[in-house]
């Protein structure tokens, strides 16, 4: 699969190996949500 059918969504990390040079995808475990509650200005 192609890296750009894949740009744009959510949780995904992608990154260039650097023996191969390939484009690699994995999914971002670290991925930080924001809480709605401290972030709204209201």
């Amino acid at each position: 699969m192609k890296a750009r059918d894949l740009a744009g969504k959510p949780d995904l990390l992608f990154r260039r190996n650097s023996v191969t040079g390939q484009i690699e995808c994995l999914t971002n475990k670290t991925a930080v949500e924001l809480n709605s509650e401290l972030h709204s200005n209201n």
